[in-house]
């Protein structure tokens, strides 16, 4: 079974308020009670709040994809591959990775 994954920039509505922490708990518990055991997100190396979230919630870097999204002034900026473990108690992982870039890793994806 392969959930679709769902858009995550909120526009600053919740910021400060735990929304997005309330709204990602909800998703990877439920995503448990599917079942399923492991989780792989994307997000823009730029998107500090949202990388700060999903370190918090066990996500760690295993991976990038260059040039993936489209900034302004023709920029592009690279998507961060991230993935979690779900426990069936307990969906958080025990030790947290710090999802940092790393330019011409050897877990770099190819778009």
């Amino acid at each position: 079974m392969r959930p679709k994954s769902f858009p995550s920039r909120s526009r600053d509505h919740g910021a400060g308020r735990g929304l997005a922490h309330r709204l990602l708990d909800l998703h990877l518990r439920r995503l448990a009670g599917f079942g399923l055991r492991t989780v792989f997100l994307e997000v823009d190396e730029d998107n500090a709040p949202a990388r700060r979230l999903y370190a918090g919630a066990g996500f760690g870097e295993v991976g990038r994809r260059p040039g993936y999204y489209a900034g302004n002034g023709g920029n592009t900026t690279a998507a961060l591959v991230a993935c979690a473990a779900i426990l069936p108690d307990d969906w958080t992982r025990a030790e947290p990775k710090p999802m940092i870039p790393h330019a011409g890793h050897s877990t770099d994806l190819v778009s």
